[in-house]
């Protein structure tokens, strides 16, 4: 007896676990406005699959906006709650088919009562009228057959079983009905799972108390199906090293960011999203075009899911290039004994200012022989640069002679002596 005790220990030890697990796992939905067939048993069956208080009871007036936050939902259309169901079902049959293929899981059962037309249920498949006593499962070892709420048997009578049974394509039976049609199937939609039924309350099922473990193991197994979605890591985001670059050209530089040092411990590809003075670009290595001076760039990257938190970059664009100036040495002609006025000229050019100050220290006139002058230009940035040229007056002018006699006539001729003086002017 102690042994036997022990092993019963087990199970229920083990049921208990599995019960939790699932109900951890997943947020389980039961929709009826009023218990089919006027029974509780579909409440004893979640309370034995999942634990008392690890379901929440919904309606068909449950907005659907509140219903598609569950992981599962398990709908039943049966006996007085048949027009509930189909106008459930055909008010929501697409949003039900979305729910599905985003990775939802649903059980729809309907033992419809005085209802003998064929319904759409939606994910090409047909609930048709056809009334089972008996029924059997496809697979004896399958696990509604076995657990884990207790060993249901493989084959099960009632009065009746299932009023329905399903049929569509890729639906795989698990049990069928007497006429070998599915009244529990499964079938995949997208990302999720969705199951159908034709079957009444167990309350009318036989044997007792397998037909109760079986129902508990569909619902079980039912819920076994919903596959949380892992778990996301938030990526991890790096900006790169900050960088000094030398300025290219008066409009500034381009530079190329580096944000390869990001990771996300998921594996998930990243988009990257970098802003600053110059906008939003998007890559993991962008080249943009910045100014002179520093600049603080923010890199976000999103695995997918989320957003990292942010990092910064400092880039500086510096300008330590002085300017280019050019000069050519001048030889003029002297023009006045007091010096001369020389025009003089340089070249200057500057990557990045575009109008550097020149300044020289040439004299307002030049004395006759050479004289240098210095020449210099300073940009924005302060960077100077210089240069010499030599101004050379030359004086290559003869001097000129001027002479002025004090009379020009001699007449009348009176063969005396006349006194000439002559004035002579030298410049």
């Amino acid at each position: 007896m102690f042994v036997i005790n022990k092993f019963l220990s087990i199970i229920l030890i083990f049921v208990a676990i599995s019960c939790a697990s699932i109900a951890e796992a997943a947020q389980i939905g039961y929709v009826v406005s009023a218990e089919p067939w006027g029974v509780t048993s579909n409440q004893t069956a979640l309370n034995t699959a999942f634990g008392t208080g690890n379901w929440n009871q919904l309606t068909y007036s449950t907005p659907w906006s509140t219903m598609q936050t569950y992981d599962v939902l398990i709908i039943d259309g049966g006996n007085g709650q048949t027009t509930n169901f189909i106008n459930f079902v055909n008010t929501n049959r697409g949003s039900l088919e979305t729910f599905v293929s985003n990775g939802g899981v649903l059980f729809l059962n309907a033992g419809r009562w005085y209802d003998s037309s064929n319904f759409n249920l939606g994910f090409n498949a047909t609930l048709i009228y056809g009334p089972s006593w008996s029924s059997q499962a496809v697979n004896p070892n399958h696990t509604v057959c076995v657990s884990p709420n207790g060993v249901a048997g493989s084959s099960w009578t009632g009065n009746y079983f299932a009023h329905d049974y399903v049929t569509g394509t890729g639906i795989q039976s698990i049990i069928v009905g007497a006429n070998g049609q599915a009244v529990f199937g499964e079938k995949t939609w997208g990302a999720g799972r969705v199951f159908f039924g034709g079957m009444t309350s167990d309350y009318f099922h036989s044997p007792q108390p397998q037909a109760r473990y079986l129902r508990a193991n569909i619902y079980d197994y039912v819920a076994a199906a919903f596959s949380p979605p892992p778990t996301n890591t938030a990526p991890v985001v790096n900006a790169g090293q900050d960088q000094v670059t030398e300025q290219a050209n008066s409009g500034g530089t381009q530079v190329t960011l580096d944000g390869s040092g990001s990771s996300d411990a998921d594996q998930d590809p990243l988009t990257y999203t970098w802003t600053g003075s110059f906008g939003s670009v998007t890559g993991v290595n962008p080249s943009i075009d910045l100014p002179l001076g520093i600049s603080n760039i923010t890199l976000v990257v999103n695995d997918g899911t989320v957003d990292s938190t942010s990092d910064s970059v400092t880039i500086t664009v510096q300008d330590t290039t002085a300017p280019s100036i050019t000069v050519s040495n001048v030889t003029v002609e002297q023009t006045d004994a007091s010096g001369t006025t020389v025009n003089l000229s340089a070249s200057v050019s500057d990557i990045c200012d575009a109008n550097p100050t020149v300044t020289n220290n040439a004299p307002v006139v030049f004395p006759l022989g050479d004289t240098t002058v210095t020449w210099t230009a300073t940009d924005a940035s302060g960077n100077s640069a210089s240069a010499s040229q030599t101004v050379t007056v030359v004086d290559t002018t003869a001097p000129s002679l001027s002479i002025v006699p004090s009379t020009t006539t001699l007449w009348p001729p009176n063969h005396k002596y006349v006194t000439v003086s002559v004035g002579i002017t030298v410049s």
